[in-house]
């Protein structure tokens, strides 16, 4: 076990993940959701994780429960749940190899059928294809999600995106604000938890008012919570 994993773990909790460890041992398994983050199993994810450190399975494993819930969870679901993203973001820097992006907003089609809206800050992409751009120029594109080892600060798993296909320039008006985008992820958390989740078939059976009155509360909890940071 990682000396840095072993001291943030009491000996129950060790016990315990050295358990779930020896129970799904390089299968196809994934934990979903659990407190840490997700946590992959499987050994094609190991072999398939880019890292320019060597680093076994059993480190593979144990630098997930460490730094899992700390990763781009926004990359992490396009990996993981989705079969196509589209990103938006106004260029922020440009490198003679990369470009850094203020902020991705990702637009994700997931298997289910269900979409899902989010972003991230300060994303570093390769320059190919966005040669022809200069800063502060606003793109849409697709690319692909895929897993690394951050080597920045300690070791790290983290999620990114690269090869950018169909890129093309947007204007500013499309990239949605940040009130809109709490907005969404509001409205989300609301459906995700409504009693008649399992009985809209999308159409919505709640009550508006409620609904209303729930929403109102949500952004202001929100609003407020993000003036306090």
């Amino acid at each position: 076990m990682l000396k840095e994993l072993k001291q943030k773990l009491t000996k129950e909790e060790q016990r315990a993940w050295e358990e779930a460890k020896k129970n799904n041992y390089k299968k196809s398994v994934v934990f979903f959701d659990c407190d840490d983050g997700n946590i992959d199993f499987s050994e094609k994810s190991w072999k398939e994780t880019e890292t320019r450190i060597p680093l076994s399975y059993d480190d593979y494993l144990d630098l997930q429960l460490l730094t899992a819930k700390d990763c781009r969870h926004g990359f992490e679901r396009c990996y993981y749940d989705s079969f196509g993203s589209h990103f938006r973001g106004q260029i922020e820097k440009i490198t003679k190899d990369n470009i850094c992006f203020r902020r991705i907003y990702i637009e994700g089609n997931c298997y289910d059928l269900e979409g899902f809206e989010g972003k991230e800050d300060h994303v570093w992409v390769n320059r190919k294809g966005f040669e022809q751009f200069k800063v502060g120029d606003c793109v849409g594109f697709f690319a692909e999600p895929y897993r690394y080892i951050r080597t920045s600060n300690g070791k790290s798993i983290d999620f990114g995106i690269r090869n950018p296909d169909l890129i093309e320039k947007i204007e500013p008006y499309e990239l949605p604000s940040d009130e809109k985008l709490l907005e969404q992820e509001i409205d989300a958390l609301i459906c995700e938890t409504c009693l008649f989740r399992e009985h809209c078939y999308g159409f919505c059976i709640a009550n508006e008012n409620e609904k209303k009155r729930l929403k109102n509360e949500l952004m202001r909890i929100a609003r407020g919570k993000e003036k306090a940071e």
